[in-house]
């Protein structure tokens, strides 16, 4: 139950899972990890763990009570999760925040990162199919038959 002034979370993840657990790629966590750093990570994959849609008090005294994290790094990871707008707060002054698991800029960072990839995947292979021709051209001995 709600008290006065608690923070609410609606949670949006883009699988759409519907089952309370954690479903995460190894892409977007390494993005995620490296804007957010270990408590924040930390938290945000607390938040990934409830189902796609589902509406939830933010209790630093709860995730306190059940993985251990103090209540002041709690409350200040809820702010950072704000700051990189993993959380987005619904309308000024409102209590109702909008967690995001994978926000647009991770999702560019994990599109271009793919794009590159490709881009070198493909710049690789030529680079392998020519000295490919080329060591079949150095080992090619011509042949003559004298009859």
């Amino acid at each position: 139950m709600s008290v006065a002034n608690q923070r609410i979370v609606q949670i949006h993840k883009s699988n759409r899972e519907t089952q309370p657990f954690v479903s995460l790629n190894l892409q977007t966590m390494g993005a995620v990890y490296k804007v957010l750093g270990a408590h924040a990570f930390f938290l945000y994959l607390i938040l990934c763990g409830n189902a796609n849609g589902y509406r939830t008090e933010f209790s630093p005294q709860n995730i306190n009570k059940n993985f251990g994290m103090p209540v002041s790094t709690a409350q200040d990871q809820f702010k950072k999760l704000v700051e990189k707008k993993f959380l987005v707060q619904r309308a000024e002054g409102s209590n109702v925040y909008d967690f995001y698991a994978e926000p647009d800029f991770i999702k560019a960072s994990k599109t271009l990162t793919q794009t590159t990839a490709n881009v070198a995947t493909v710049e690789e292979t030529k680079e392998e199919n020519q000295n490919e021709t080329n060591a079949v051209a150095a080992t090619s001995i011509p042949y003559s038959f004298n009859f």
